[in-house]
């Protein structure tokens, strides 16, 4: 692999250590660009929920997940395997987006 092919405009490892995940207790939906149909319930309830990902106080990223003994293939699936946080084995991250601009094409 050729590293200098892979050159970054920032200091990634920096900004790894300065990020912060966080629990947070509701989302805009119609943010959300994969499954905008999903109530912040829904989101939270049964062994789900939503994680940030802080930086410099801004909200730049955002992960749903849900805990459960197997894997889902479809979000009623996914609503019917989820359990609490103790028991549920598996997390399973099924909305993941940013919401800075350009965020996922740093290069």
């Amino acid at each position: 692999m050729n590293l200098q092919k892979y050159k970054y405009n920032f200091n990634f490892f920096n900004w790894i250590k300065k990020t912060e995940l966080v629990e947070l207790n509701e989302i805009n939906p119609e943010d959300d660009p994969i499954r905008p149909e999903l109530s912040n319930e829904f989101r939270t309830s049964q062994g789900r929920k939503i994680f940030g990902l802080k930086y410099n106080g801004d909200i730049e990223g955002v992960v749903c997940t849900a805990f459960t003994t197997d894997i889902p293939a479809t979000i009623k699936e996914l609503e019917l395997m989820s359990i609490n946080e103790e028991e549920g084995k598996i997390v399973i991250a099924y909305a993941v987006w940013s919401l800075k601009k350009s965020a996922g094409k740093k290069s």
